[in-house]
């Protein structure tokens, strides 16, 4: 039984989904616990484009992925609706041949309150002179 817990969950459905053929007989099921297989606003948020502050995000989120918890920025690439939209195209999950489980929670908050948040997300932010982490430009 495969349990994986946030991306966790998305690496475990992505094994299967891959090498399914190596590991139908082994996988008796398959258990998501807060795992956004289709995406997460943060990563799309964070990484958006068409943004004043797009590098600048791009190089805080480096910094902190990369070099303070010594991670991988394509970890947080792969959780960009875009990402998972062509990931999910390309490699089927056998939901058909496997039992499959996804627990997750939701917030119960006001229509307009969400609306508010939603629209500070995707507000303009002021460009910030930051130094430079080390990261090539793009």
């Amino acid at each position: 039984m495969l349990l994986g817990h946030s991306k966790g969950g998305i690496d475990a459905a992505a094994a299967l989904s891959i090498y399914w053929c190596d590991l139908k007989d082994k996988v008796a099921g398959l258990a998501l616990v807060q795992s956004p297989y289709g995406g997460t606003p943060l990563a799309s948020d964070i990484l958006r484009e068409g943004q004043i502050a797009d590098k600048e995000t791009r190089r805080i989120m480096e910094l902190l992925i990369c070099k303070l918890i010594k991670g991988d920025i394509r970890a947080l690439e792969d959780l960009t609706y875009e990402k998972r939209k062509e990931f999910i195209m390309k490699h089927k999950l056998p939901y058909e041949q496997i039992p499959l489980v996804s627990f997750h929670s939701e917030a119960s908050i006001a229509p307009d309150l969400f609306a508010t948040l939603t629209h500070i997300a995707h507000a303009e932010l002021p460009w910030l002179p930051l130094p430079n982490f080390g990261t090539q430009e793009e």
